[in-house]
């Protein structure tokens, strides 16, 4: 439903503002999106083993069938391509086109929106994604290049579909 809801929004938006002008790729920047992407992903895993006060974590295996990884994998690109489109280029990007805004106010902007999205997550979750809002923002920002950013949050879903760590979490009051 979430897919389905964001890709609506950014049907409306490209109806209303044009298509995003995503920019071509050099293989620096590739690395570079590559590399954020991990680099992010290795924080969360070490975000996620770190003991929180009043949390007991549980480890468990998420099994699926063939089918349901492919579908979950193809998902996941898609939503990395739709968030970014929406949030990188649409909030962020577009507001400084066609109005006098700061760029500071709509990078703030669009990794509130970013963060405030992945709050069925967890306080803790959304804070860390307001982060990596950021950080793409002000990629985005820095290069104007729409795929970099793509590049950066599919390499970020890959590996965590690749090697999830799902947990059961079970708050308690001390």
């Amino acid at each position: 439903m979430y897919a389905l809801v964001i890709t609506g929004l950014v049907l409306c938006d490209s109806l209303i503002f044009g298509l995003p002008n995503f920019g071509s790729l050099s293989f620096i920047w590739i690395l570079a999106a590559i590399g954020s992407g991990l680099g992010y992903y290795i924080v969360e895993r070490i975000r996620l083993a770190r003991p929180e006060q009043g949390v007991i974590r549980i480890m468990r295996q998420v099994e699926q069938q063939a089918i349901q990884r492919v579908i979950v994998g193809m998902q996941l690109v898609w939503i990395a391509l739709i968030e970014e489109i929406l949030f990188r280029w649409y909030l962020l990007m577009t507001p400084l086109q066609h109005t006098p805004v700061l760029a500071i106010a709509t990078l703030l902007y669009s990794s509130l929106a970013f963060g405030l999205i992945h709050q069925q997550f967890g306080s803790s979750t959304m804070v860390s994604r307001m982060i990596f809002g950021l950080v793409l923002g002000i990629f985005m920002l820095a290069t104007g290049n729409l795929l970099i950013i793509i590049v950066a949050h599919v390499t970020y879903n890959a590996l965590v579909y690749a090697w999830p760590v799902s947990y059961s979490t079970i708050r308690y009051t001390a």
